[in-house]
């Protein structure tokens, strides 16, 4: 299955792009937050998470 897509990305029947955004997306924010090396504490997690979570909406509501 890999191999296959593989080959129809390298025929060109697949395109891939990369977009680079200011923030992560949502589905990474606790991906981001076990990362962080900075952040040991479990409330300091959920507390980063809420501030990206936060940051999203607003760009959301500028969008508009």
């Amino acid at each position: 299955m890999l191999k296959n897509l593989l080959r129809k990305v390298e025929e060109g029947k697949i395109e891939i792009e990369v977009v680079e955004l200011p923030l992560p997306s949502p589905f990474s924010f606790n991906i981001v937050a076990i990362g962080a090396s900075d952040v040991v504490l479990m409330e300091d997690r959920k507390e980063m998470i809420k501030e990206m979570h936060r940051e999203v909406m607003e760009m959301i509501k500028c969008a508009r």
